[in-house]
């Protein structure tokens, strides 16, 4: 399944509590979450759904960590994700971090 590829998702990992900032985002969130899957697959901007979904299954994708003072590599709070879209062409990163 794409998103356990994309977000790194395990079968038996215990889901993570809802807090009042992940529950604020909702649909939002999924809106932000897909726009990044697009962008790092290399679907067009203006792609439907399917076709989104298309190069997000056809492009290589890769989880990392990073030996930075602002990336501490912990679970839920830092996340690296890089794709290499089916064209092979160029590789794009997303890395981030939820701590303070």
């Amino acid at each position: 399944m794409i998103s356990e590829v994309a977000y790194g998702a395990r079968p038996n990992s215990a889901p993570r509590k809802a807090t009042p900032r992940t529950r604020a985002l909702g649909a939002y969130g999924r809106l932000a979450a897909w726009r990044s899957m697009a962008g790092l697959g290399g679907a067009p901007a203006d792609a439907s759904a399917q076709e989104v979904e298309d190069h997000a299954r056809r492009s290589t994708w890769f989880h990392f960590e990073a030996d930075a003072d602002w990336f501490h590599n912990e679970i839920g709070d830092d996340y690296g994700i890089a794709a290499l879209p089916p064209d092979g062409r160029r590789i794009a990163v997303l890395a981030a971090t939820d701590t303070d």
